[in-house]
């Protein structure tokens, strides 16, 4: 009679079921290059929904076609069908039973988080509802988007970020935090000029502007987002949904949930999902900065190693 792992392991289902299967298949069907992968997932269990195939591979050291044969040993369509399970999966851990119980547990021992007064909502319920959005966003977070929007940032040479109001609290930490693992981005300060003439400066097909949007939309930003595209600058976006009109002017949009108890967009899940991209885009940088040291050393050393030429008799 089949067991709930077999059952879990042809439909593809469970994050855990996966590094089960991973071992299981570690010995018996893996190649030498799959392992390696396979080692590389397992020391880091918890970036597996950051990865693409190419830091994936370069992580393993081997190539991404080995990454997509690797994703089908284990019984996926390919890596997005892997990943997107991974997503899936880390949004149910997210949102299970243990976790609300452990949640309720915490929140119900203190009465002050619990008490019905004239106040608003409870300390507990605003909990529910921020961990509710989290698990919202990422079972609806598109893999295959995720992993172009990432791509798009580490490849910049310059990242603008850019939100009016709340959102403008997210473009200047988005800023500082990207600055701080070594990628140079700009926070476009509101009001400061037109945002127009701020981004004048980015060189098309190259920089990225990286938008937050959330309602009532700001038309400023809109407006931004709008000029960018007309001159050829890339825009990653993280809006609310995906009518928003700042989705439909981004070449790369991600969803957070904001649904809010209180009249103002909660900014929970937003802060999850931009930490999720400075993982993604931080491990792009850690992986292509050994290569560019080789390169620049094998530059510096074909230039010492070249004969001088002996100069003419006379």
């Amino acid at each position: 009679m089949p067991t709930k792992f077999d059952k879990d392991k042809e439909k593809g289902k469970g994050k855990k079921e996966i590094f089960a299967r991973i071992l299981e298949s570690y010995d018996s069907h893996m190649t030498a290059a799959e392992q390696r992968i396979a080692d590389h997932l397992l020391k880091h269990p918890h970036e597996g929904i950051t990865f693409s195939v190419a830091t994936l591979a370069q992580g393993a050291g081997t190539s991404e076609a080995t990454v997509v044969r690797f994703a089908k040993t284990l019984g996926f369509a390919g890596f997005l069908d892997f990943k997107q399970e991974l997503l899936r999966r880390a949004s149910r851990e997210l949102a299970g039973p243990e976790r609300y119980e452990s949640l309720s547990n915490t929140v119900g021992s203190n009465p002050v988080s619990t008490s019905k007064g004239p106040h608003g909502p409870t300390l507990a319920q605003i909990a529910d509802s921020e961990v509710a959005n989290i698990a919202e966003t990422i079972e609806n977070l598109d893999a295959e988007s995720f992993t172009q929007c990432v791509a798009l940032l580490a490849s910049a040479p310059i990242v603008y970020t850019v939100g009016s109001g709340l959102s403008s609290y997210f473009a200047r930490m988005a800023a500082y935090q990207f600055t701080m693992i070594g990628k140079r981005t700009i926070a476009l300060p509101e009001g400061a000029s037109a945002y127009e003439e701020q981004l004048k400066l980015a060189t098309p097909k190259a920089d990225v502007l990286f938008a937050f949007s959330f309602p009532p939309y700001s038309k400023s930003v809109l407006s931004l987002a709008e000029f960018a595209r007309e001159q050829g600058i890339p825009c990653v976006c993280i809006t609310d949904r995906r009518q928003s009109p700042m989705a439909r002017l981004a070449q790369c949009a991600l969803f957070a949930s904001n649904d809010n108890p209180l009249p103002i967009n909660s900014m929970t899940a937003s802060g999850v999902l931009l930490t999720a991209i400075l993982a993604g885009v931080s491990s792009h940088l850690s992986q292509a900065m050994p290569l560019s040291k080789s390169l620049s050393q094998s530059v510096s050393n074909s230039k010492t190693n070249t004969p001088r030429e002996k100069p003419d008799a006379t």
